[in-house]
């Protein structure tokens, strides 16, 4: 039994001694890489508190410059394109409509491309052609034109006044 005694004490320490080689090359090995930019150690709390936060702020700096430059874009191309219609239409800025009283019997000529409005009274547009846009009708020569209707003239015209009127004119 001393044989086996012997044996069993001499397992107990070979087996031991690998046991403390093992965790000596263990935290040897692994322990000093860990945390380094190798193996780099990283927790939850500094993922949500820290770089989460860092990221999303890079983030929306990225986007507040996009949309500065996108928005600097459209306000160019809003000012070519203005400039380009006000350019070939002849008009630089839009005319403002103005009130015109006409009194019975008396006469207003206006050239083509006018727009009037009556607010008060009746008479006759004397043109070839108008457009009566209330009504949705075309006017021809001496067509009688009543109050709230807009006429668009696309030649020049001629309103003569049955009543007294007022008519918005542009």
């Amino acid at each position: 039994m001393s044989k086996n005694n012997l044996l069993y004490k001499l397992l107990a320490l070979v087996v031991s001694v690998a046991v403390i080689a093992g965790l000596a090359v263990f935290a040897l090995g692994a322990g000093s890489s860990a945390g380094t930019s190798s193996d780099p150690l990283v927790t939850l709390s500094y993922v949500n508190e820290t770089f989460k936060k860092e990221l999303l702020d890079e983030v929306q700096k990225r986007i507040d410059l996009n949309q500065y430059d996108v928005d600097s874009q459209i306000a160019a191309l809003a000012e070519s394109f203005s400039s380009s219609v006000a350019a070939s239409s002849g008009y630089a800025e839009q005319t403002p409509y103005m009130t015109v009283e006409i009194s019975a019997g008396n006469t207003l000529d206006l050239p083509a491309g006018s727009e009037f409005l009556v607010l008060s009274g009746n008479g006759k547009v004397s043109v070839n052609m108008a457009v009566d846009t209330t009504s949705g009708k075309n006017l021809s020569h001496s067509d009688a034109i009543s109050e709230n209707h807009f006429i668009v003239c696309p030649a020049d015209c001629q309103i003569q006044a049955s009543s007294a009127m007022r008519i918005l004119v542009k």
